[in-house]
C-alpha cells in the first residue's frame, strides 16, 4: 500500500465517514535481527518471608533464514520442570521477540533454543519463568549483537520524459538503486530499488516533477549506521 492509497483511507474516513480519527505520518516497519550465536541465562531468585521466588532459564540464540519469523525448540528433558513452566517460557520467549529486544522492533530470523531450566518445589511459578526467559532472551540478544533492518521496495517510476533524470537522482540520493531506465521521448520510466523510510517520503519531491506512478513490494536490508543513529 502506497502513500496515496493512505491518502485515500484517510480522506474517506474523516470526511465520507466523519471519523474523528488520530492521523500520523506513515511509519517505517524496521525490524531487528541477531549477527551471531551467543548463550545467556537468566535467574529470578528472591527470599521474601515464608515463600520466595525462584526460576532458571538458559537459551541459545542463533541467526536463522526463517523468512521474517523467529523459531523455538526445547532441550530439556520433559521430566525436568513442570509442563506449564515450560510453557511460561516458550509464551515469554515469543512475545518478547514480537515486542522487540533491544531496538523496540519485532525480532525476525532467529532460532532460540531452550538448554537449560530449573525449578523449586515451592518457589517456582509461571510468572517467575516468564520473567527469567525475558531476561535470558534480552541478554543472549544484546551479546549476540542486534542489528536494525529496513524494508527494501521494488519501485517504478513514470514522468515526463525531461524530469526522469532529476527524479532518478532524487531516489539516488536517498539511497536507492536503479537499475534500468528506458521508455518513449515524451515519458520515462525508471525501476530499481529502495528504503521504505525514503520511499515515504520522496512522493513530495517526485510530485514537483510530475511524475505519474510507483509501484511497491517488500524485501530487507540491515538499515546502513548513520541512518540508525538519525531514528
Amino acid at each position: 500500500m502506497g502513500e496515496l492509497h493512505l491518502e485515500v483511507i484517510k480522506n474517506r474516513l474523516l470526511e465520507d465517514y466523519g471519523v474523528d480519527a488520530n492521523v500520523g505520518e506513515p511509519r517505517v516497519a524496521y525490524k531487528e535481527t541477531i549477527a551471531a550465536e551467543r548463550e545467556a541465562e537468566g535467574r529470578i531468585v528472591q527470599q521474601t518471608g515464608t515463600r520466595g521466588t525462584f526460576a532458571v532459564v538458559k537459551l541459545r540464540v542463533s541467526p536463522a533464514a526463517l523468512r521474517g519469523k523467529v523459531s523455538f525448540v526445547s532441550e530439556v528433558p520433559v521430566e525436568k520442570i513442570k509442563r506449564r513452566f515450560a510453557a511460561a517460557i516458550e509464551s515469554a520467549v515469543l512475545e518478547t521477540a514480537r515486542g522487540g529486544v533491544v531496538t523496540g522492533y519485532p525480532l525476525i530470523n532467529a532460532a532460540i533454543t531452550l538448554l537449560d531450566a530449573e525449578e523449586h518445589p515451592t518457589d517456582s511459578d509461571d510468572v517467575a519463568f516468564e520473567a527469567a526467559a525475558s531476561l535470558a532472551m534480552r541478554k543472549a540478544v544484546e551479546e549476540a549483537g542486534a542489528l536494525l533492518l529496513e524494508p527494501i521496495m521494488s519501485l517504478e517510476a513514470v514522468a515526463p520524459a525531461q524530469y526522469l533524470g532529476d527524479i532518478i537522482a532524487d531516489l539516488n540520493s536517498r539511497r536507492a538503486d536503479i537499475h534500468s531506465r528506458a521508455g518513449p521521448r515524451r515519458a520515462a520510466r525508471g525501476r530499481g530499488d529502495g528504503p521504505a523510510l525514503r520511499d515515504v517520503r520522496v512522493r513530495h519531491g517526485v510530485a514537483i516533477a510530475d511524475s505519474g506512478t510507483r509501484n511497491v513490494h517488500a524485501g530487507a536490508q540491515r538499515l546502513p549506521a548513520r541512518a540508525e543513529e538519525s531514528l
